[in-house]
């Protein structure tokens, strides 16, 4: 019947059969589908979207649905999916702004849309993927049923050993620096990587932040991937035994926000993906693998899985023997159970078995995650560009979809983004990763050094600096199941340079039994590092380790030297009379004394530090500019309290006038000149007593006691303009006053101008009005001479006689009225 109907549509709307149709076919008959002559090119929620000419459509002998005549245009077909916290009716309607839906199920749209207006729609927070029209390769029927494993197996020492050192705080401050939290090195330069959006140029700093980042590892290389007018990044660790057959970890880099120009910061989407590729292979560089790896992060994935398509496409080109496919996508949001995440591994016999592993990893080495479990291969991630071209693939996925998805607020600091949650999924993918790839259980293997830099030749603090000779006592580990005898150890270079030398690079171990330790003791390896050597250097050096026997194990050392690096962060002032106010604060008209703060944020210490304050604004006198810090460790921040500057600001500077400055800082040899801003008229912040207070626990307007499911209160900015400002003549009870209002004020759809009126009961109204009402009325309410356009601060029965009045203050510079009832009491 369905045929027939298919057919009648033909002839009566005078197709011809040389058309080409789009079409819709039930999961269900994915074996007439493979016998038919539908070319399929996408997987769309349970259903196979294919194309089939016009004049073999009547030998179909399968269900099915039209969706469009062709010719559509290429590039212009995508699967949509809509945000979790958008209604689906919603999702709809915005769809339809933008294009033509052409099929709607469960969770997903297929739509005829151009690639500009998809990408509109990934900036509204909907999922993307770009239908090339090139063929996917259907699952075999046996293929179509979930298995899940029952023998969890024994640990494997070598893989428990890779995830007990992978750490929350290393992979935070991946995250800090992929998500423009903290500034960072790239191409010599401090960067800071504030969006990673495709179109951005700030796009180029995130890939070769991820290049740099691979090289410390050692891999054995690193390429970028060229696609468009994007590129890929991917790293490779060679496998022993099968080198051409390799499998892959990654995740996305590209991000997208309101604002994905300027900032989007992406921190769980996704660069919780990215940071589980670069955990990956941090760790698993250091050890043999059977199979080849490979690091990828993908670019594009916002604007349709361009990148990831483009790389599992060149894959199928050249016939390579991948694998398989773990992609990690937004894994650090857990709100319910702090343990929960999905893995999706469509109905692929091989997919299945790696899904089978990941479940195994997380019971094997008891990392603690409860695991969902889909026998989908949703196309919104770039694992479907390898699924759906018939390689195996899984997705790795947060339990609770983050409600700061494609937002500004996608941030680490998030209350939702779970550092510990990420890092035991991460752990999950790392031993999933390994076990597919299979370590080898032989040899002896680097494990761990320290650095003893005893002065004269070092400066005692333990790491590795430029100019210093060092002792580098090493552990070594034994994985094999027999005694390894007459173990030597060499360090050596893996490539030319001068910036390491070795005084004495072999040492000996003895008889090292299974699956144990050696250590060389403290007269380690002895090396010098040159002065020129530059902070964050990756030593190109590696231990080859020897038994009698001559077999040879190499373990990559991945020796950062460590450098400051170091920026002016806060400042303290000290403005006693008679030269200030004593508010500690830099005011107009003032000479104080303050302290820079400088953080260093570098890899090793800043030694004899000092700076010099300067600033071209000729209202800004600096009369001391001379600040001594002496040692700023790495990782803390330091202020010149004990030898502080000494300005004079004039009394014409504006108030919160941001004053230009540079800070010129030395440390050793090391120069860094950092422009800053001094803001000088700041408004001072209440700290005592805290605004409705004082009382314990502190409450605030904004939030009480009915909020106390929340971690901690909000810390508000309270401005305090007492002094600053002018007091109002209110100082009678039941007291109203009106004060010119300095700019147009629009309130609830009407502009007002003229006259702003202010009650001392807590409430004020842009018209004129000699009401004093105090007890709080429904608004607005015809039957009172109440002002409907009332904006109540704290209405209430107030007393203006006590307290410290009602203060007004206009701050031309930032445009913004002020208005405070400073502690003024209830009448009682």
């Amino acid at each position: 019947m369905r045929k027939f109907f298919i057919i009648s549509l033909l002839i009566v709307s005078g197709f011809s059969f040389s058309q080409e149709f789009l079409v819709r076919i039930p999961f269900s008959y994915v074996k007439q589908v493979k016998e038919s002559p539908v070319i399929p090119i996408a997987f769309f929620d349970n259903s196979i979207i294919g194309i089939i000419s016009a004049d073999k459509i009547n030998l179909l002998n399968f269900p099915y649905s039209p969706l469009s005549s062709f010719p559509l245009k290429k590039g212009e077909l995508y699967i949509v999916y809509p945000s979790s916290y958008l209604e689906k009716s919603d999702a709809r309607e915005i769809i339809r702004r933008y294009g033509e839906i052409l099929l709607e199920e469960r969770s997903a749209f297929l739509v005829n849309i151009d690639e500009e207006k998809a990408n509109f729609l990934s900036s509204l927070g909907f999922e993307i993927a770009h239908v090339s029209m090139m063929p996917v390769v259907i699952p075999e029927e046996y293929e179509m049923s979930v298995y899940f494993p029952k023998n969890y197996g024994k640990e494997n020492p070598i893989i428990r050993q890779i995830i007990d050192r992978i750490t929350p705080s290393e992979i935070a401050q991946f995250i800090r620096e992929l998500s423009g939290e903290v500034p960072v090195i790239i191409r010599g330069r401090e960067d800071t990587i504030k969006t990673r959006y495709t179109y951005s140029p700030k796009n180029s700093s995130a890939l070769f932040y991820l290049y740099e980042r691979f090289q410390e590892f050692n891999l054995d290389s690193i390429n970028f991937h060229p696609f468009r007018s994007e590129s890929n990044i991917v790293a490779t660790k060679r496998g022993l035994v099968y080198p051409h057959k390799y499998w892959i970890i990654g995740g996305h880099m590209d991000c997208v926000s309101e604002q994905s120009s300027v900032y989007a910061p992406g921190a769980d989407d996704n660069a919780s993906g990215t940071v589980a590729a670069l955990i990956a292979a941090k760790y698993l560089s250091r050890y043999p693998f059977k199979y080849s790896i490979k690091f990828i992060g993908w670019n594009a994935e916002e604007q349709g899985l361009y990148g990831s398509a483009a790389h599992a496409e060149s894959i199928r080109q050249r016939r390579d023997s991948l694998l398989g496919v773990i992609n990690g996508d937004m894994i650090a949001t857990e709100m319910t159970n702090r343990d929960s995440v999905t893995v999706y591994n469509g109905n692929r016999i091989g997919s299945i078995a790696m899904g089978d592993t990941f479940i195994v990893c997380n019971q094997r080495y008891n990392i603690g995650l409860r695991i969902g479990r889909s026998n989908t291969a949703p196309a919104n991630s770039d694992h479907y560009s390898y699924y759906s071209r018939g390689f195996e693939a899984i997705m790795v996925h947060e339990g609770n979809f983050s409600p700061n998805y494609h937002s500004t607020r996608d941030r680490i600091t998030a209350p939702e983004f779970d550092t510990l949650f990420l890092t035991q999924v991460i752990k999950c993918m790392v031993a999933t990763l390994a076990t597919l790839a299979q370590p080898i259980p032989s040899g002896a293997m680097y494990q761990r050094h320290i650095i003893i830099d005893t002065p004269p030749l070092g400066n005692g603090d333990g790491i590795l600096n430029p100019g210093e000779s060092c002792e580098m006592p090493i552990w070594i580990k034994s994985f094999s199941n027999y005694p390894l005898e007459g173990v030597k150890g060499i360090i050596r270079h893996t490539r030319p340079d001068t910036n390491v030398v070795f005084y004495d690079s072999v040492k000996y171990f003895g008889t090292i039994l299974p699956n144990d330790s050696a250590f060389t003791g403290e007269d380690g390896f002895n090396l010098v590092v040159s002065p020129a050597c530059t902070n964050g250097y990756v030593l190109p050096i590696e231990l080859v380790i020897v038994d009698t026997l001559e077999s040879t194990w190499v373990s990559p050392l991945n020796i950062k030297i460590g450098a400051p690096i170091l920026s002016p962060m806060g400042i303290i002032v000290w403005d006693s009379t008679p030269g200030g106010n004593n508010n500690r604060k830099l005011d107009p008209g003032e000479t104080a004394y303050i302290a820079i703060g400088i953080k260093n944020i570098g890899l090793g210490n800043g030694y004899n530090v000092y700076a010099i304050l300067k600033s071209a604004d000729p209202r800004f006198i600096i009369l001391d500019s001379f600040g001594s810090y002496d040692t700023i460790l790495k990782d803390s921040i330091k202020y010149n309290t004990f030898d502080k500057y000494k300005v004079y600001t004039d009394a014409s500077v504006p108030r919160e006038y941001p004053v230009s400055c540079t800070l010129i800082i030395h440390s050793q040899s090391w120069e860094f000149v950092k422009p800053f801003e001094i803001i000088v008229g700041e408004m001072g912040f209440v700290t005592d007593p805290i605004p409705d207070g004082p009382r314990r626990p502190p409450r605030y307007w904004a939030y009480d006691n009915v909020d106390t499911f929340y971690i901690e209160c909000p810390e508000f900015e309270w401005i305090e303009i007492r002094n600053v400002g002018v007091q109002l003549p209110i100082t009678q009870d039941d007291q109203t006053i009106q004060i010119n209002l300095p700019f147009p004020f629009r309130y609830y759809g009407t502009l007002y101008t003229g006259q702003l009126s202010v009650c001392g009961n807590g409430w004020i109204t842009p018209v004129y009005t000699t009401s004093t009402v105090y007890t709080n009325q429904p608004l607005p309410d015809p039957t009172s001479t109440n002002p409907s356009a009332m904006i109540c601060v704290n209405w209430d029965d107030l007393y203006p006689p006590t307290g410290n009045g009602i203060w007004f203050y206009y701050d031309t510079l930032n445009h913004r009225m002020i208005l405070e009832w400073d502690s003024v009491h209830y009448y009682n």
